[in-house]
């Protein structure tokens, strides 16, 4: 990589919006890495900051005008980035830099019409209507106050009828108020408006894609792994089939893949699994047959979360096993029990995850994937979306695509 992918990144402060997760997602798509932290969060100090081209300030349910307020934080309000304010962010940034907000006597929620009033580095450009020489944009508000007063310095960029302050900005063009949602799709040039910001105002480039993130996490999964064998729970779904094929493209005979059929899976299902990622992919994996020792486990057991314990620890136990007897690795696991599909609780007791290996688990929903090394200070954390497996696996030319995933759930 020629370019830190993470080196352009937005932080969003979050005032309690029940759209914040939506700003940071729109922020993405742009192509452009973004974090949300609370407003009262103490990481937020001047160090971690240093990280973020600028900070997107969300809306939220509270008011300005309240005992207690929420507050942006004074090193936030006044350090050298740029801000935007959305809603609750734009009414707090007025409030702070010394203009007013007061109850509106029209509440706004749902679409509205605002007229343009000036040229900005935000809206510049953008109308969605151009009658008798004024541009106005389709919006969608959701607001009870509004500016009264301007701060010092500030200028009107954007009004309504009932809100006369829908838009502001500083003279030197580096902090900007939005009394609607832009990240809504009901707004329609919303995301001109967010990447205006992130990329015109705060200098932000496109890197944050599924093509960059793929080869970022391969040089730093050959980083950290180097010569060290990797064993991987592979179950066929799409958290642990990006991270098998991230895996295999960044370090290939090195990884090996433990596939447990427990007996539960949907018909032909362990098949298809085994031939996508060991005839097609090449990858290297185990098939442990345990479908016997989970169904009797399960006998008798009627209760959901109970069947559910018993699914996971004795998954736990078999993937153990089968990655303890992993040629290519130390190990102190002291021989085979029995059955390969059981484990009596001295072996499991004796046995440790050898240093020279590393256990790959990933988390819920297909977002991220953690590396980690027994005695490792510092796990390698690899942020994945689910539109990644398409981009690894795909990318891979002896990818055949006459097969059908039906196991990719």
């Amino acid at each position: 990589m020629t370019r830190e992918i993470h080196e352009d990144a937005i932080l969003i402060v979050d005032f309690g919006s029940q759209y914040s997760q939506l700003i940071a997602r729109r922020v993405r798509e742009i192509g452009v890495y973004s974090e949300i932290c609370a407003w009262d969060s103490q990481a937020l100090d001047s160090q971690f900051l240093k990280r973020f081209r600028g900070i997107i300030l969300s809306g939220g349910p509270e008011s300005t005008t309240a005992e207690n307020a929420p507050a942006i934080q004074e090193h936030i309000l006044h350090g050298n980035w740029p801000l935007l304010g959305i809603c609750y962010g734009m009414q707090s940034m007025a409030v702070q830099l010394g203009g007013k907000v007061e109850g509106s006597d029209v509440h706004e929620f749902g679409y509205a019409r605002i007229q343009r009033e000036a040229n900005n580095a935000l809206l510049e450009g953008i109308s969605d209507h151009h009658e008798a020489g004024v541009d106005y944009l389709d919006v969608w508000m959701s607001h009870g106050d509004r500016v009264s007063e301007l701060p010092p310095g500030f200028r009107v960029t954007a009004s309504t009828p009932s809100c006369p302050i829908a838009g502001f900005a500083n003279e030197a063009g580096d902090r900007f108020g939005i009394q609607f949602h832009p990240e809504v799709t009901h707004t329609l040039q919303g995301m001109r408006i967010l990447e205006h910001f992130v990329c015109n105002v705060c200098g932000c480039g496109k890197d944050w894609t599924p093509a960059h993130i793929v080869a970022d996490a391969i040089e730093r999964i050959r980083e950290q792994v180097g010569n060290d064998h990797v064993i991987l729970g592979l179950s066929g779904g799409v958290d642990s089939s990006v991270t098998g094929a991230l895996l295999s493209r960044a370090i290939g005979k090195q990884l090996t893949c433990v596939f447990v059929d427990n007996g539960l899976l949907r018909k032909d299902e362990a098949t298809q699994v085994l031939e996508m990622f060991g005839e097609d992919m090449g990858l290297d994996i185990k098939h442990v047959d345990a479908e016997e020792m989970f169904l009797s486990r399960l006998a008798g057991i009627e209760e959901p979360e109970q069947k559910r314990k018993v699914i996971g620890n004795t998954f736990i136990e078999v993937f153990d096993e089968a990655a303890a007897l992993t040629p290519n690795t130390r190990s102190n696991f002291k021989g085979p029990s029995k059955s390969k599909a059981s484990m009596t609780p001295a072996v499991k007791a004796q046995r440790r995850l050898p240093p020279s290996r590393m256990r790959v688990s990933y988390g819920g929903w297909g977002f991220m994937c953690v590396l980690e090394i027994e005695d490792a200070a510092q796990p390698l954390t690899l942020p994945l979306q689910r539109s990644h497996l398409g981009q690894v696996l795909h990318s891979r030319s002896e990818m055949p695509h006459r097969r059908a995933t039906p196991a990719l759930t």
